[in-house]
């Protein structure tokens, strides 16, 4: 029999009643290869084909080439036991395992867990049947107003939408931008790897919200929502479409999900942050939103964790503010089971260069100093929220994942009067543009707290985007590429 050796997986935790699957049934695996040449492919492919599995997929960007085949096959080849939980999902677990004359051709195995990886960074509290919501807040282009947004509709621009799940209904968009007397954008719905066959109201709702913030912002701009089974290899999947390149390549990218960093693989960190980097290469802003959680990111360990993929240095990651009595000040309703802004300190990620000078704080979990979260922030709070159009009412949406498709919309902006897209514009703001910034001084989100400064709460704090605008002058390339 020939020697094995075990292939690193993402953590998976059992589902309880799970039972074995049937040996005819097909499954699916990402194998992450240890570098991109052909021989490796060849090898591996060969591999598969001998245990009776067929390729259905290259990912360059990832290395990642998907397989699939009977359990029977898949089990002789690579080692899991299929298992089948009550919900009907099918779970590779144990130890995956390939001949030792392969180990030099792959780096880990992803596909083996099928659920949900990540979540919306959503707050809302639904209207009762029959009962008709109430209407405060404000709308994004009152947001935009509020912090200093050049004026702009974004025309010529193209964002994309980063969504894990969800669907948009035409009638919502037609209502919430005529009520705000603005065009319908154009949105174009891109699924990939499936899609999303079963929205929840959750991520339907997070979809509409991203879609009308933006639009309300750069109406003018063309929009396309990506969406993606939810799970590591659907993340993976996500990230790499949404950054084919070439002339339909989207300049913005945001996204408003995720999930705990201690919830993820270190394979699993390495390849989405790696994924990332290449947007400063396309030219790509990325911004996610930190989380809705507080500094523990709804975690149950003791510790404090922050939100992945808004944890990569990659991502200009958003936190959020509330109002105060006299200004904006730290989000945090965690109180009235609200939220709060997620931040901290990565357990994984390296100070970057550009945050050395920031005074980012120490780890409240082990004193060391690595990569902070968030950088910028803005309104997230759902006192005082986004209006919006979603499900046939309006309703007042809070959360980071407002914030993120908020800047998103600035970003556009801005690009929309330079002659080259920003890109990874981290660099520049914790340099030049720094003073363009607004430190958040007042309030908390668990174990990190407002500063005069930097803090894990608010990164540099809220934008004034005309003061942004002057130091991103037209034409000058953003840094990071």
């Amino acid at each position: 029999m020939p020697t094995h050796v075990h292939l690193p997986s993402s953590p998976l935790r059992l589902p309880e009643g799970i039972r074995r699957a049937d040996l005819a049934e097909e499954v699916g695996l990402s194998l992450v290869l240890a570098e991109a040449g052909e021989e490796a492919r060849r090898a591996i492919t060969a591999y598969a084909a001998g245990q009776g599995l067929r390729v259905e997929g290259w990912w360059p960007l990832t290395r990642r080439l998907k397989v699939r085949g009977a359990v029977k096959a898949m089990e002789a080849a690579f080692g899991f036991e299929w298992m089948r939980s009550p919900e009907g999902g099918l779970h590779g677990a144990g130890a995956a395992h390939i001949p030792q004359e392969l180990s030099g051709y792959l780096r880990g195995v992803l596909g083996h867990d099928p659920r949900p990886k990540l979540r919306p960074h959503l707050k809302a509290r639904g209207a009762r049947a029959g009962e008709a919501p109430p209407v405060p807040g404000k709308t994004a282009v009152d947001f935009a107003a509020q912090y200093g947004f050049p004026s702009g509709d974004g025309k010529g621009q193209h964002v994309g939408l980063l969504q894990l799940g969800g669907t948009v209904a035409e009638a919502d968009l037609k209502a919430y931008f005529e009520g705000l007397g603005l065009p319908v954008p154009s949105v174009e719905m891109h699924p990939i790897s499936g899609g999303d066959p079963a929205p929840t109201q959750d991520s339907r709702w997070e979809m509409t919200l991203d879609v009308e913030v933006v639009g309300a912002v750069v109406p003018a701009a063309r929009l396309t929502v990506f969406v993606a089974p939810n799970s590591s290899d659907g993340l993976l999947d996500l990230v790499e479409s949404a950054l084919k390149g070439g002339p339909d390549q989207p300049s913005v990218l945001s996204m408003s999900w995720g999930g705990a960093e201690s919830e993820w693989g270190a394979l699993e960190l390495e390849l989405v942050s790696n994924a990332l980097q290449a947007a400063g290469g396309l030219g790509v802003t990325v911004l996610i939103s930190s989380g809705d959680e507080g500094s523990s990111d709804g975690a149950t360990d003791g510790k404090q964790h922050v939100n992945f993929p808004a944890s990569s240095p990659w991502v200009l990651a958003v936190g959020g503010t509330q109002q105060g009595t006299t200004g904006e000040v730290v989000w945090n309703a965690l109180a009235e089971a609200k939220g709060a802004t997620g931040g901290g300190i990565s357990d994984f990620f390296d100070l970057p260069d550009w945050q050395k000078a920031a005074g980012a704080p120490q780890s409240a979990n082990d004193g060391q100093i690595r990569r902070a979260v968030p950088d910028v922030a803005a309104h997230a709070a759902e006192a005082g929220g986004y209006r919006v159009f979603v499900d046939g009412q309006w309703r007042v949406l809070g959360g980071t994942s407002a914030a993120a498709p908020l800047l998103a919309g600035l970003i556009t902006r801005l690009n929309a009067a330079r002659s080259k897209p920003i890109g990874y514009v981290n660099p520049t703001l914790y340099g030049a543009a720094k003073p363009a910034f607004t430190p958040i001084t007042e309030g908390s989100n668990g174990a990190y707290s407002a500063t005069t400064g930097y803090s894990a709460c608010t990164g540099l704090g809220v934008v004034n985007g005309e003061a942004l605008m002057k130091v991103l002058s037209p034409g000058t390339p953003g840094s990071g590429h």
